[in-house]
């Protein structure tokens, strides 16, 4: 063995082969040294947040865009309006514009590819319920591709609807004509009137094709949270359809949730002053359902509704 260094090499290499190590381990630490003193940045949500890091992991500052701060502080005046402001319940637009629309309007990284003809349709589309940014472009798209005489159709079906549909003055169901189909009905039992929210929940007791009596519209449930009470919604109108005489029943089939609840308990008392027999639909177990996985309050109900076999 070499005196000074390993089988076959000199001392000569040794020591440089040394200093090349020695040179490398200063270059790696004058890297860390530069690496901790260097800036990175990153940015999140398409640009939304911007934060800055040094190498050291110590962050230098966190950067928001002011469109989306004010994009943000536009939701929350419009969220916190006070309720004296808000339009009467069963008349009202939505009171709340959808984040998706807001959202929308903000996405300039996407608006930038489009015509403004496109964006502005995709923002409009953003309003349908349930309806995102992506979807609301393959809608725009979609109409654009299609034939401009079936395009014009559901635009003209559009304003059709909104032009020609109104509520009806008895019930307060959507109809075009006056009174609507349903109370026109001579074979509809008038003294039967079954109570709900809104005209989707006419549809859905229809489809049972059971019930033969008439119905009453509130267009909306008490709450008081939302700053909506009774003279907000159609109550006064069912209580004088009830003076009119000839009603012995008055069904209250309001959804099973809080505000339906206390609607149906606010009109139930006012029903009983009159002499009027007041039910409510049961609520309970749905058909197929499986005891293991139903919640207690919906087995309470059951309880409570049980009938005689």
């Amino acid at each position: 063995m070499a005196k000074g260094g390993f089988p076959g090499m000199g001392g000569a290499n040794m020591q440089q082969l040394m200093k090349q190590a020695q040179k490398m381990q200063q270059d790696m630490q004058r890297m860390q040294q530069e690496l901790q003193t260097r800036e990175f940045t990153a940015t999140v949500g398409g640009g939304v947040v911007r934060a800055t890091a040094y190498g050291s992991k110590v962050i230098k500052s966190i950067e928001i865009d002011p469109a989306w701060i004010r994009m943000m502080l536009r939701c929350f005046r419009i969220w916190c309006c006070p309720p004296s402001t808000r339009p009467c319940a069963w008349r009202r637009k939505p009171r709340i514009p959808r984040s998706a629309s807001l959202l929308a309007e903000w996405d300039w990284a996407s608006k930038k590819h489009m015509a403004d003809p496109i964006s502005n349709l995709v923002s409009q589309l953003c309003r349908l319920p349930g309806v995102g940014t992506k979807s609301a472009q393959r809608l725009a798209y979609f109409i654009l591709d299609m034939p401009e005489s079936e395009a014009r159709e559901i635009a003209k079906a559009i304003n059709d609807a909104r032009d020609k549909i109104h509520h009806c003055p008895v019930c307060g169901n959507y109809t075009d004509t006056d009174p609507c189909a349903i109370c026109r009905d001579a074979s509809r039992k008038t003294g039967v009137i079954c109570v709900v929210r809104d005209a989707r929940d006419v549809v859905a007791m229809e489809k049972m094709r059971e019930f033969r009596g008439t119905y009453h519209v509130l267009g909306g449930t008490i709450s008081p949270m939302d700053g909506i009470g009774p003279d907000d919604i159609r109550i006064k109108e069912l209580l004088q359809r009830i003076d009119e005489g000839g009603v012995s029943e008055v069904i209250l089939a309001t959804n099973p949730d809080v505000e339906g609840e206390a609607t149906a308990v606010y009109i139930s008392k006012l029903l009983k002053q009159r002499g009027v027999k007041a039910t409510r639909i049961a609520h309970g177990i749905p058909i197929g359902g499986n005891l293991e996985y139903v919640d207690e309050m919906t087995l309470l109900k059951a309880m409570e509704g049980r009938r005689e076999m």
